[in-house]
């Protein structure tokens, strides 16, 4: 049997479950919203197994693991029913999760979930996939900054990782790096398995302005594939779009307030 993944609560109401992306661990990635949401729901932040105070075995880490896992944790957090939002690989994993249990997902929130495999051939997006899976194949043999260097420079740019390699959070972006060489490739999820969500709730996708144009093009291209999608677009945000504060906090509380 498995040893659980682990997570932090915070805060009452619906349970709101928030999944974090790759070079991060829960409260990492959602510091801010740990803090802003918390007076309106229960918030279940997990840590994707490799990843904070979860357990690293077993390997690889699939997106349909780290689904069921995040199953596992509500269940025992005994939330039956819940808010979803997934961040980047964390979007992907959420997708997953709502399609192994479309009645348990109150909303879905997708932060530009790397969906990669849905324009393979787009013209900022085929980069994205060929260098981000050179940069897996060798992270094996890098030193974790150099991945970590590697990572934020395909995604931000050259000024977007000094900004980050200035930042506080650089060192636990680092420390959280060896995970990446044994996570299943976002281009390895396929496009189709987009035709099996069957979700009879809201999902919002959302993008920032200042983010990586092949992320944007896959927001775009996501609200459009999935019936019913709303496309929330924060032009002040890069690709960690719950960083923006109020302004994705807002459009997510205007959605799940109503459910």
């Amino acid at each position: 049997m498995l040893e659980p993944i682990c997570y932090l609560e915070a805060g009452s109401g619906s349970p709101l479950l928030l999944v974090h992306g790759d070079f991060n661990d829960g409260p990492g990635a959602w510091s801010l919203q740990m803090e802003s949401l918390a007076a309106h729901h229960r918030l279940i932040v997990v840590d994707r197994r490799g990843y904070g105070t979860s357990p690293r075995e077993p390997r690889p880490y699939t997106i349909a693991g780290d689904a069921a896992d995040v199953l596992a944790a509500a269940d025992q957090a005994g939330a039956d029913r819940f808010h979803l939002a997934g961040h980047s690989y964390g979007g992907l994993v959420a997708i997953e999760v709502a399609r192994q249990a479309a009645d348990r997902v109150r909303s879905l929130h997708l932060l530009e979930p790397p969906y990669l495999d849905l324009l393979p051939s787009h013209p900022d997006v085929a980069p994205l996939i060929a260098l981000g899976s050179e940069i897996q194949r060798m992270a094996s043999t890098w030193e974790p900054e150099r991945t970590t260097e590697a990572f934020f420079a395909m995604i931000a740019g050259d000024k977007g990782l000094e900004r980050l390699r200035a930042s506080r959070g650089w060192p636990s972006l680092v420390r959280e790096a060896g995970r990446f060489a044994d996570t299943q490739y976002p281009a390895e999820y396929p496009a189709e398995a987009i035709d099996d969500l069957r979700l009879d709730a809201p999902i919002t996708v959302y993008t920032g302005g200042q983010s990586h144009p092949g992320l944007q093009a896959l927001a775009h291209h996501l609200s459009e594939v999935i019936p019913g999608a709303d496309l929330v677009v924060l032009p002040t945000a890069s690709h960690a779009v719950q960083r923006v504060g109020d302004p994705f906090d807002q459009a997510l509380l205007a959605v799940t307030r109503s459910r």
